[in-house]
């Protein structure tokens, strides 16, 4: 049981808030990503149960960044195990041909029990947490209400807008998902059920445009 301090709003006295316990695998996919995966491997350390690099080449749709040439067997050729390795990170090699990336995500379901938490990241981003636990907190706290995923905002503070020139967007994905029997990946912004389908991805935003609530009182 996770407990998290709070402050009685009226009287001021100092209260615990006990979270329920959850279990978060951190799933990584890499290929060829030893010099960048580092700075993501050392953000998920202390704040998830497990770490699966999950390995193998595939092609990215509708993206226009560079990505690493596939290989002959379609497996990481640099030190990427090794690297995941000093991070007691269980490696997953690629063992199969992955056409594009919803291959990797379908294989969530088979990595991760059912009823635990995997989140999402990828080898080009960090995880920010301001609290300790942060990630087991989430998703225990918003579990315990039957919620099965959690949105993140993605800072992208290094992007420039083809059009403006402007720098920086915020994306807003579910990263944090429960594992359910029976769900499967159309493509990365929906996941199929057996009673239905959810998206996963629900915008993106620009950083130099937003609302600030100002708000003091809750």
């Amino acid at each position: 049981m996770n407990v998290l301090v709070g402050k009685h709003p009226t009287s001021g006295q100092i209260i615990p808030i006990k979270i329920p316990e959850a279990h978060v695998t951190a799933i990584v996919q890499c290929y060829n990503s030893a010099s960048t995966m580092k700075d993501t491997l050392e953000s998920l350390k202390g704040n998830v149960d497990r770490i699966i690099c999950l390995d193998g080449f595939f092609r990215m749709e509708r993206t226009p960044h560079a990505h690493p040439a596939k290989t002959k067997s379609g497996t990481s050729t640099d030190n990427s195990e090794f690297l995941a390795r000093q991070y007691k990170a269980d490696w997953i090699s690629g063992d199969r041909e992955y056409e594009t990336q919803v291959d990797k995500l379908n294989r969530i379901p088979e990595l991760v029990p059912e009823g635990e938490w995997a989140f999402i990241i990828d080898t080009d981003e960090v995880l920010v947490s301001y609290v300790k636990d942060g990630l087991r907190s989430v998703a225990g706290w918003f579990g315990k209400y039957a919620c099965d995923m959690v949105f993140f905002r993605i800072d992208e503070p290094y992007y420039q807008h083809p059009w403006t020139g402007q720098y920086g967007r915020h994306r807003f994905y579910a990263r944090l998902i429960r594992v359910k029997k029976g769900m499967k990946w159309q493509n990365e912004a929906c996941i199929v059920y057996p009673d239905g389908r959810v998206n996963t991805y629900a915008g993106t935003f620009p950083m130099t445009v937003y609302i600030r609530h100002m708000r003091r009182e809750h």
